[in-house]
């Protein structure tokens, strides 16, 4: 019998996206340690130096290796969409269980608060999140999280009205099962599939707002290696020097097609729209 074609292309979505995305771990823990250069190394006799055979990429317009602050920037970017999505996630996701398994007023007010915050752009909600704690690390993954947060609720609230009218959450209710046990052993743990899935598709695109944000001076404190910083100082001199905006441009893309490709790789025909 001939396979469907969107079986085909499915397994080659998750293949090439776990593939990308195990490059970009694999970046982030090991490529420090591979490249010698300092990242931080300032050398302003050497600005804009080309590419060589020490230095692949060149230097920027201090002087540093470029190579080695794009291989560091793998290992900020991850942190930062990591715990932007985990924080997003962990929040939307027990409001939305919340509010599904209770129903009722407590469900309406709980969702209209998130249809407000679905209502503006994700990007302006991590901008405007990310301006009022300031720049920095953990205040840009906060600001990340702020901009997941609404769309987990609103999935893991769907799954709950769903899976709340199974039979083996009617049965435990009627043995006597708590809410809590309800919650974590028959909600949560059926809900985890999609909810895994949509993790991956929110950290390729946390990872491209953390990128944005950090562009716009909302970011890692300079001098972190950091891609959206490395963009937004690149491109002073992009007619120079373009390779320090294709370097940290490149890898950026690079990450989050990996990303969005696992995530919707994983994703079930029927947890599509």
């Amino acid at each position: 019998m001939m396979r469907h074609p969107a079986g085909l292309g499915k397994r080659h979505r998750l293949l090439l996206g776990g593939c990308m995305t195990s490059l970009l771990i694999a970046t982030a823990l090991v490529g420090p340690s591979i490249v010698s250069q300092d990242p931080l190394a300032i050398a302003l006799d050497q600005a804009l130096a080309p590419p060589s055979l020490a230095h692949p990429l060149g230097r920027d317009a201090l002087g540093r290796d470029l190579l080695a602050r794009t291989v560091y920037g793998a290992r900020v970017a991850l942190l930062i969409s990591f715990l932007g999505v985990i924080l997003g996630a962990s929040a939307g996701i027990m409001l939305g269980v919340w509010a599904g398994y209770a129903g009722g007023w407590r469900e309406s007010v709980a969702m209209r608060l998130v249809d407000v915050l679905l209502a503006f752009p994700g990007f302006l909600l991590a901008l405007v999140a990310a301006t009022l704690l300031g720049p920095g690390t953990i205040n840009l993954a906060v600001a990340v999280g702020f901009f997941s947060f609404p769309t987990f609720a609103r999935v893991a609230r769907a799954m709950t009205r769903s899976l709340k009218q199974e039979l083996y959450v009617t049965a435990a209710r009627s043995l006597g099962a708590s809410d809590l046990w309800i919650f974590f052993r028959h909600l949560l743990r059926n809900a985890a599939g999609p909810l895994i899935s949509l993790t991956a598709l929110r950290m390729g695109l946390s990872l491209a707002t953390a990128s944005g944000l950090s562009f716009l001076g909302l970011g890692p404190p300079a001098p972190t290696p950091d891609w959206g910083s490395m963009l937004d100082a690149g491109r002073e001199y992009l007619w120079l020097a373009p390779r320090l905006v294709l370097a940290p441009g490149a890898a950026l893309f690079f990450s989050s097609l990996g990303l969005y490709l696992l995530g919707d790789g994983l994703r079930r025909p029927e947890d599509r729209p």
